[in-house]
This record gives structure tokens, C-alpha cells and sequence, in this order.
């Protein structure tokens, strides 16, 4: 009988320290140390929608505009409906082209930002959680420089993540997808190095209002995978 009992502490004991190695190794992968903590974009009320693939969306773009860059050598296709923006100041930070739908009262409804960004030093900033993703381009991993606040549990932290790190996309080329929001706007950024010219190009694809209402809010969840999907490198 004492054999029995041993050998099944031994076994319980085996599976915690299992349990908690894998743990570590989840928060060790995503780049970020297991102490490490950060708190919900909108203090909690998130209106976050689920991650989507971009797979689910590969379809349905025939009728779309097609954006060509030649200096970096790719193109994508974006909703039709999106009117070209002039270069004024910027949504983000090395900004070099801009989209947008305009509600009734002229406000931004939704919004397409592409930018430029150095690989080397490239830094993703989150202004409204106070958080900072800096890529390593060469172990292709992010590292999170926290805000002032932390998650009050293990349970809510991995939920954090899961909403807030890049996440990498099922494409046929790398590329990183970012989900943040606040209580006026949605967005996805689609983050792709460009690695022989050491560039980062970010795809930000944003729906506004105050909040945004929930038709918009799926048409954003829709759309979004579908912009993403139709990137491809020039040959």
C-alpha cells in the first residue's frame, strides 16, 4: 500500500513540474520573461475582437484596389471604398501612405496606415496600454518593455498576451499581426520585415466611433484578414 501512495505522489509531482516547465517555456518563446507582467489595453473593458487567421479571408478582393510600392517592392489590395489621404503629419511614425472612410460627420471610420520602419531598431508602440514590442530580427522574437500596471493573475496575464503580443501569421511570407483598441477604436497592425533592405513594413488597418458600432466593428473583423492576405512581393 505505502508503495502504491509513493508512487502516485512521485506521478502528481511529475505532472505539476511538467505543467509548469511548459508554462515557462509558452512566456520563454513569446520573448518575454516569466515575471513579467501587463495590464488590459482599456483598463479591463476590452472590446478586443477574438485573433482571426488570414486565412479566413483570402477571398473576395477582385473588385478591390490594388497599392503598389516599388522601392520596396510589394503590393497589397484594399477595399475600394478607401480614399487616398495627403501625407500630413501621420498616424504613425514613419507613415508613407494613408486611407480612410469618413463617417457623416467627417470623422475617420475606418483607416489604412502604411508605414516604414528601420529592422535593426524597429519598436512597436502601444499608446494606449503603455506598451513597448521590440523585435529581435534575428531570433525573430518580441520583447515587451512594460507599462506602469500589472495583471492580477497568471490566468488573465497569458489572456494578455494571447491579445497583445505579435502573433505570427500562417502566410507564405513572415509577417506578425498586433490587436490593440481603446474605447474609440479597433485596430490590426500587420507587421513584415523586409529583411534585404532591413525594413519593417506595418499595415495598420483601424475602425473608429465612439465606440465603433457592431456592424462595423464585423466588417473591420472581415476586411482585415482579407487586406493582409492579398500581400505579396514583387518579383
Amino acid at each position: 500500500m505505502n508503495q502504491k501512495l509513493t508512487l502516485t505522489i512521485l506521478v502528481v509531482v511529475l505532472l505539476a513540474a511538467g505543467g509548469m516547465a511548459y508554462y515557462a517555456t509558452i512566456l520563454k518563446d513569446r520573448g518575454i520573461p516569466e515575471s513579467t507582467k501587463e495590464a488590459p489595453l482599456d483598463g479591463g473593458n476590452s472590446m478586443i475582437p477574438p485573433l482571426e487567421s488570414a486565412e479566413s479571408g483570402k477571398a473576395g478582393v477582385a473588385d478591390w484596389k490594388t497599392y503598389q510600392n516599388e522601392e520596396y517592392r510589394f503590393k497589397f489590395q484594399y477595399p475600394p471604398e478607401l480614399d487616398s489621404l495627403p501625407l500630413k503629419g501621420g498616424a504613425r511614425e514613419n507613415q508613407i501612405e494613408a486611407w480612410t472612410i469618413k463617417d457623416e460627420y467627417n470623422n475617420d471610420q475606418f483607416y489604412l496606415v502604411l508605414s516604414a520602419n528601420n529592422l535593426s531598431s524597429f519598436k512597436y508602440v502601444d499608446y494606449t496600454s503603455g506598451g513597448k514590442y521590440i523585435f529581435d530580427p534575428n531570433k525573430k522574437t518580441w520583447s515587451l518593455s512594460l507599462g506602469v500596471n500589472s495583471a492580477d493573475s497568471d490566468q488573465e496575464y497569458v489572456k494578455i498576451l494571447r491579445n497583445l503580443t505579435p502573433n505570427f501569421l500562417n502566410l507564405p511570407i513572415e509577417a506578425y499581426k498586433y490587436r490593440g483598441g481603446s474605447g474609440y477604436c479597433v485596430w490590426d497592425s500587420y507587421l513584415i520585415p523586409i529583411r534585404g533592405k532591413s525594413i519593417m513594413i506595418e499595415l495598420q488597418y483601424n475602425v473608429c466611433g465612439s465606440p465603433p458600432p457592431e456592424e462595423d466593428i464585423a466588417k473591420h473583423k472581415t476586411t482585415s484578414p482579407m487586406i493582409i492576405s492579398s500581400f505579396k512581393f514583387l518579383e
